[in-house]
């Protein structure tokens, strides 16, 4: 193939908005788009070389994938080594934060983490930012796409017959489909399957195919200027106006797609567009895009591990972690990956890199031990992510049982949101001493998720949630409620978005709560949760500091959440019923850090009461589950 420079000056469009957007640079919400961009330009050169050989009867699939491997492997082995064990001896991750990572590595070595992310976390969730190797999914894709395409081509690809091109095309089309309709059906696997990225590299193929067959040359000279114009118009545009709120990879990653479609078609030689990507340093900065992708997330991601909240990152920080991700890019591009490209080194000298790779997978864990400020494991039962097993809880289809799981009746039923599961690992011991049973109905795909609490509106949806409410709490001792306060979202407790609640919605809540009451002997309703501006995990690592401060004091928050506890005060004394708990007399008071101090080994260590910035762990939710005993008692 003949060498296009301005495709290395699309690349530098494509890694720079993903770049700034896991940099969380707001104006650029839609920078993870990159990717999709980078998936058509792969397309399109990997069809592109395939032609190519299978024409000069070259083509050698054993070759295919040797080349393959020299492109992507040694800047891969290089950014998981040197990440992991900086990862692991530094940033003093917890016993579960080192074993995620293990996984990751191995995940990644074996080009399926898109698997493994789409099955232990979304990459839009909170806690993605703070994973080191969360972007090599998009690796894993495409080399999914390099095993199976060849044999694709081999199988179909005809010089004269067009029969290539309509499998294609048929790919292409339902592919798109899937990826459009597809998410009420996978879920988050949505996001990361080639099955539904396959339209975005088949897009990519469908454009060598045209221009193979369509010189530029035909094209009017203002055509091609208009297109190419537009295309790159489409690509910037995606990057700065779509947001993380919309469904990729379905039709709104046409702009994207089609925007370098366009560019690839149309922009030749001495073209507005050609002219502006093909410019020095677009060209070198696409030159190590792949290096720059590799590195960027996982030095961000570490750095986020430094400061008090991973949403706290000062700009200071972020310019720093940029200039070393490109330092490295470049480092790896000169010393780790021409070498192997131009054939300088055999693919021999990638076993022991292998073997390293593979054993700090399996033993990331034991390596963490030796670490700067190796976490203890009270520390990293503390911040265990609770969500992630389920709550230590046995979860059924219908929800989620606890304490003595045998017996027919609930003696218990907690309702709420994750503010009522966070309470179940410490409850379920408390449960078991008692020979009681507890029950939490929770179903994401029913209606009867119990969120309906606080507000439900729909009156012919009322009779039948009462209904089933009343059939789990048949003989039940209470009903216990918590759930998070409206006026928090995204650490809100700081800085609420609501500066007045509503009356419908304290109106609301006493309606149901008085109807539930009718259905047993007693209501404990837990009040607002204190929320930490602190991340729980970050606790004694926070050494690259911003500067925010935070009033974490008992004052602040009973100022900030007054009209709710004057309401939880009002109805306990209208319905006798109804017992309050309120969870911020339970916290430690003025403690800006909102830790705990526990004795270990005649030492002394902080250990969070969060195991995120707004879930208590076992050390914060104790004393309130004794209180609910002590109620219920």
């Amino acid at each position: 193939m003949n060498y296009r420079p301005e495709i290395d000056g699309l690349r530098t469009c494509a890694v720079l908005p993903v770049i700034l957007f896991h940099a969380g640079f707001d104006f650029c919400k839609g920078g993870f788009l990159g990717v999709d961009v980078f998936f058509v330009i792969s397309g399109y050169l990997i069809t592109g070389v395939l032609i190519k050989e299978k024409e000069k009867e070259t083509f050698s699939l054993a070759n295919f994938y040797i080349r393959r491997i020299r492109r992507i492997v040694p800047g891969l082995f290089f950014m998981v080594i040197v990440v992991s064990l900086f990862y692991l001896l530094f940033a003093s991750p917890s016993i579960q934060e080192s074993e995620l990572l293990g996984e990751a590595i191995i995940s990644s070595v074996a080009f399926s983490s898109n698997l493994y992310f789409a099955h232990t976390s979304g990459y839009f969730a909170n806690s993605s930012e703070l994973l080191p190797l969360l972007h090599t999914w998009s690796l894993s894709v495409e080399e999914q796409f390099y095993l199976i395409y060849p044999f694709l081509f081999l199988l179909l690809f005809k010089p004269i017959k067009r029969t290539f091109i309509l499998v294609l095309l048929a790919i292409i089309i339902l592919s798109f489909g899937l990826a459009q309709f597809g998410e009420s059906l996978l879920g988050k696997w949505n996001f990361y399957l080639l099955p539904t990225r396959a339209w975005e590299l088949g897009a990519g193929a469908i454009c060598f195919c045209i221009n193979r067959k369509v010189k530029k040359q035909f094209y009017p000279k203002f055509i091609c200027e208009l297109s190419s114009f537009l295309g790159l118009f489409f690509v910037l545009l995606s990057f700065f106006v779509l947001d993380q709120s919309m469904q990729a990879p379905g039709a709104w990653c046409l702009l994207p797609v089609m925007g370098t479609m366009l560019i690839i078609l149309f922009s030749r030689q001495g073209s507005v567009v050609c002219r502006l990507l093909s410019m020095k340093y677009m060209v070198k900065l696409g030159l190590i895009s792949y290096g720059a992708y590799l590195w960027h997330h996982p030095i961000l991601a570490i750095c986020r591990h430094f400061v008090i909240h991973p949403s706290y990152l000062p700009d200071v920080v972020i310019c720093v972690a940029v200039m070393i991700s490109l330092l490295f890019a470049s480092i790896s591009y000169h010393l780790v990956e021409k070498p192997f490209r131009n054939e300088k080194l055999s693919v021999k000298w990638l076993v022991l890199p292998l073997g390293l790779t593979v054993a700090i997978g399996l033993f990331s864990k034991e390596i963490s031990t030796f670490g700067f400020k190796a976490r203890s494991p009270e520390f990293s039962e503390a911040v265990r992510d609770l969500a992630r097993t389920d709550y230590d809880s046995d979860r059924r289809e219908e929800g989620y049982y606890f304490g003595v799981t045998g017996k027919e009746k609930n003696d218990i039923v907690l309702l709420g949101d994750s503010h009522a599961r966070m309470l179940i690992p410490v409850l379920y011991k408390h449960l078991e001493l008692k020979d009681w049973k507890g029950f939490h109905p929770y179903n994401k795909q029913s209606s009867l998720n119990f969120l309906a609490l606080n507000h439900a509106t729909n009156k012919a949806f009322l009779p039948s949630w009462l209904e089933e409410i009343k059939r789990y709490s048949l003989h039940s001792r209470a009903i216990v409620i918590s759930f998070r306060h409206p006026r928090s979202d995204d650490n809100s407790f700081y800085n609420p978005i609501y500066p007045v609640v509503p009356k419908a919605f304290f109106d609301n809540l006493q309606e149901r709560l008085n109807q539930l009451s009718k259905l047993v002997p007693k209501i404990i309703l837990l009040g607002p949760f204190p929320e930490s501006p602190y991340w729980g995990p970050n606790i004694g690592r926070s050494y690259l500091l911003s500067n925010k401060s935070f009033d974490t004091s008992v004052s602040n928050f009973e100022d900030l959440q007054g009209d709710f506890l004057r309401f939880l005060s009002k109805i306990s004394n209208e319905n006798s019923k109804i017992d309050v708990i309120y969870p911020h007399l339970f916290m430690p008071k003025n403690n800006s850090s909102l830790s705990y101090q526990s004795a270990d080994d005649n030492s002394r260590q902080i250990l969070p009461l969060f195991y995120d910035d707004n879930h208590l762990n076992s050390f914060g939710s104790a004393p309130i589950i004794r209180e609910i005993i002590n109620m219920l008692e």
